[in-house]
């Protein structure tokens, strides 16, 4: 009879990097069954139903325990499993030397991603997360109204949407759309405060700039996030700039396409989804047509001035 594998862990949470030691050992080790044995803390940081729930939602076929490290030696001895997990993990719990394989780097993947500087997990994970909210997104639904939680989720899923339609990175345009309004409902004296001291170059421009720019500046401070790609789009979500990368479009075509908005989006959805080209500049057309209408000069700053100017000239040569 074929031994159980018991994978220990908090799995607080699944993340990219669990997902990689697994498939590693189940494609060397073809045909055992794994168990997911999480290791019950005095602290948690997820409660064992919010663990359940997400293990679930990558691998509902595999079974789960739960486990209080004192009874590990009990499992030891009643040879009832092989055990597998972390080097630190089974460090502490004394089965270093007895374990069938030692994976490296969860515990710094599942710190990354509470802490919100990288969100290396599986897209269901991401979505647990920000839908209830834990970890990090629990800070930002903090920082923020409701109804601004609300559509920075929805921003965030559709950014994931439409990148990965595209072939880009849609984890990290998931990671943008969640921050990307960080700093909007923060004080507006605040928000320039943190604009002249961090983006002196930016601290002349129309209020509603700010809060990209503070966004960014806290994404990073507060949170860890050192991705440039995640930061620069954060810092040009609402005012663009004269040369956007294709991450950096998505961002700003998810923000003005994602369904919670009160107007018809599904064109520029469906559009930025086929060619994310395509879709910014049908997103900058209508809203040069929109400002038109309401009688506001795009020229108010530098960096929408040069946006404008540049990928309305695109679109009409086209």
């Amino acid at each position: 009879m074929t031994r159980k594998v018991l994978f220990l862990d908090s799995f607080s949470p699944w993340t990219a990097r669990h997902e990689e030691c697994l498939a590693s050992f189940l494609a060397e080790n073809k045909g055992r069954e794994v168990v997911f044995g999480i290791l019950r803390r005095k602290d948690p940081s997820l409660s064992q139903n919010d663990i359940e729930a997400i293990l679930s939602l990558c691998h509902k076929d595999i079974k789960t325990i739960s486990v209080d490290p004192e009874e590990v030696v009990d499992l030891v001895r009643s040879e009832n499993y092989d055990f597998i997990g972390d080097d630190e993990v089974l460090m502490k719990l004394g089965l270093v030397s007895t374990s069938i394989a030692v994976f490296h780097g969860l515990l710094k993947a599942q710190e990354d991603v509470r802490s919100g500087r990288r969100l290396s997990a599986p897209f269901p994970v991401l979505e647990y997360i920000a839908d209830h909210p834990l970890f990090f997104a629990s800070k930002i639904s903090f920082m923020m109204q409701p109804d601004r939680y609300r559509h920075s989720v929805s921003v965030a899923k559709t950014a994931y949407e439409i990148a990965k339609a595209n072939g880009l990175d849609a984890i990290k345009a998931y990671h943008a759309g969640l921050f990307h309004d960080l700093a909007k409902d923060l004080d507006k004296s605040l928000q320039r405060r943190l604009v002249k001291e961090h983006f002196p170059q930016y601290q002349g421009y129309p209020g509603f700039s700010m809060h990209q720019f503070a966004g960014a500046f806290l994404a990073e401070s507060a949170f860890g996030i050192q991705d440039k790609e995640v930061l620069s789009a954060i810092a040009c979500h609402c005012t663009g700039k004269g040369d956007m990368s294709l991450f950096e479009q998505t961002l700003y075509c998810a923000d003005k396409c994602e369904p919670l908005r009160d107007f018809e989006t599904r064109h520029i959805f469906e559009k930025a989804k086929k060619d994310i080209h395509a879709g910014f500049l049908m997103t900058i057309r209508e809203q040069a047509e929109y400002l038109a209408r309401i009688h506001v000069d795009y020229h108010t700053n530098t960096l929408s001035s040069a946006m404008y100017d540049r990928y309305l000239n695109e679109e009409n040569e086209r």
